[in-house]
């Protein structure tokens, strides 16, 4: 094991020997026969150590929510923006075509809707 854990990175070894132990991530890296595979194994090994260390609870999972809030907020922003160029689109047409109620009804019409400037508060 010596190889994927320098010295000065002791603190990946030992997250990995309290989740793992280091018996069952031996079992595990030589059933991969290619060094590279060994390699790909291993940094999954020490990221997952990493992550349950610092989110004993989640751990990856954590992570996976955090990413779809970030995605929800996303997709609201985008529908948000679509209304808006629907809108501007509408207005632009409607001025474009003489419509004699764009100066005068055009201001009754609905204002496209507030854009989402910031992201999701993060979990406490």
């Amino acid at each position: 094991m010596a190889p994927f854990f320098p010295p000065d990175r002791m603190s990946d070894f030992l997250n990995v020997q309290r989740l793992f132990g280091v018996s069952n991530v031996i079992k595990l890296i030589s059933k991969f026969g290619k060094p590279d595979e060994r390699a790909a194994a291993m940094r999954s090994i020490k990221q997952e150590a990493k992550v349950r260390a610092r989110d004993p609870i989640l751990g990856s999972y954590g992570i996976v929510l955090e990413l779809n809030k970030h995605i929800l907020h996303a997709r609201t922003l985008l529908n948000n923006l679509c209304q808006q160029l629907t809108f501007c689109r509408a207005q632009h047409h409607r001025h474009l075509h003489g419509d004699s109620s764009f100066g005068t009804n055009s201001m009754h019409a609905p204002p496209p809707p507030p854009l989402l400037s910031q992201p999701p508060p993060a979990p406490a």
